[in-house]
């Protein structure tokens, strides 16, 4: 009983460490299929680094993206917007491309 307890233990603790890693990933995800709609089918998409992060206390999250796509490298503004907060929006997720002043 006691090799049980210590085993359900320890998957209970990897259970809640990975349960946050898993809403972001999924987070992650959707943005990138966002910005992978906006381009050409095969064209592969890969997160250079992350600026700045912006999380609000309704759980809304805004982040800066650098990313290399087929097309270069672009900037672009990604958000979540939970549907408990805002239930009229059709989709929880949002991006917006920055386009240089040039």
């Amino acid at each position: 009983m006691k090799f049980f307890t210590r085993t359900f233990l320890q998957f209970s603790f990897l259970l809640i460490i990975a349960m946050p890693v898993n809403a972001a990933q999924s987070l992650q995800d959707a943005w990138l299929g966002l910005i992978k709609a906006e381009l050409p089918a095969k064209c592969g998409v890969s997160i250079i680094k992350v600026g700045i992060v912006v999380s609000g206390n309704n759980g809304t999250r805004d982040e800066q993206w650098f990313v290399r796509t087929c097309k270069g490298n672009r900037e672009y503004w990604v958000y979540y917007y939970p549907p408990s907060v805002f239930p009229e929006r059709h989709s929880p997720y949002a991006i917006v491309r920055v386009r240089s002043k040039t």
